[in-house]
């Protein structure tokens, strides 16, 4: 599919949409699922379909046009673990309860468990917000068919990354991209999910459809609604996170709540367009900016 497009300064370069013809392996149908950069790759996570959501992370190599499925330690304790000890290139772990637990007794931050722990471990979502900040990806919010939240969840994309060049090095050793491209791939991931569990700001407001982006060492989430409560309860304000300190901040902020914008980060603050308000209108106004100078001035003063 190819389209020209004109201005009335110039002409657009022709503008072609590829459908890639290696689709073995890709996430099954879905919408509000996110999409994140990093190491070259498209990750995708989460994502609903009717009365269905998803707990899955994948990933897409532009480069090999591959698509990766990641595993993890409960979607494999439901398969055949048989294989378990033929597997050299898997990431081994303890079965034993402590062994799931961070070293740090305080720990803000605890690792995704399973079982008895099952409490702590992530639902699958859609609607959530997903942004990297270095070597992390950070999960926020988002809903279920029954439920919307305001959890809080990282991964180390830099382990599981390397993993992947590994295994991608190893067929391209062995020649044999065409068996892959032909074959559903996927890892054992090296590493687990951790959820934020330190007390949050009071009233911290469960949402979907909001946006996040990173400024610094700190998530920053805007807008969104509670899909349950009181005829889809609009978010207005700003969260910040701080990402070194474990820290909230809620800002009640002028501006009226509205779901489905657009943002990105820009200097100290928000870019953002569009979406919809309390009463299902579309906002009209132009691009917005939401200045957070002196927020995140306040949240770098509780450092010293």
């Amino acid at each position: 599919m190819t389209d020209k497009g004109t201005t009335g300064q110039g002409c657009f370069e022709d503008i072609s949409f590829t459908n890639l013809s290696n689709t073995c392996g890709c996430p099954s149908p879905r919408m509000g699922h996110s999409a994140v950069e990093y190491g070259n790759k498209m990750w995708i996570y989460g994502g609903s379909c009717p009365g269905t959501a998803f707990d899955e992370l994948h990933c897409f190599d532009p480069a090999t046009e591959l698509w990766w499925a990641i595993m993890f330690q409960s979607q494999e304790e439901e398969s055949d673990d048989k294989d378990d000890d033929k597997d050299d290139n898997s990431c081994r772990r303890k079965k034993d309860k402590d062994s799931m637990m961070l070293d740090d007794e305080n720990a803000c931050w605890k690792r995704r468990e399973y079982g008895e722990e099952a409490e702590v471990s992530m639902s699958g979502r859609g609607g959530h917000s997903a942004v990297v900040l270095k070597d992390w990806m950070y999960v926020f919010g988002g809903n279920t068919t029954s439920q919307t939240f305001n959890d809080l969840w990282k991964i180390n994309l830099n382990k599981i990354n390397k993993q992947i060049e590994e295994q991608t090095h190893m067929k391209q050793q062995m020649n044999n991209k065409n068996e892959a491209n032909s074959n559903p791939l996927s890892i054992r991931s090296c590493s687990e999910w951790y959820k934020y569990l330190e007390k949050r700001p009071r009233h911290l407001p469960t949402s979907i459809g909001h946006n996040a982006v990173a400024i610094g060492d700190k998530l920053i989430f805007y807008g969104g609604r509670d899909l349950f409560r009181l005829r889809n309860c609009f978010n207005e304000g700003v969260i910040i996170f701080d990402t070194k300190q474990d820290t909230w901040l809620h800002l009640n902020m002028d501006c009226a709540g509205r779901t489905g914008q657009a943002a990105i980060p820009h200097e100290n603050g928000i870019l953002f367009l569009g979406g919809v308000g309390e009463e299902g209108e579309l906002r009209e106004d132009k691009v917005g900016f939401l200045n957070l100078t002196s927020s995140l001035m306040q949240l770098n003063s509780l450092k010293q």
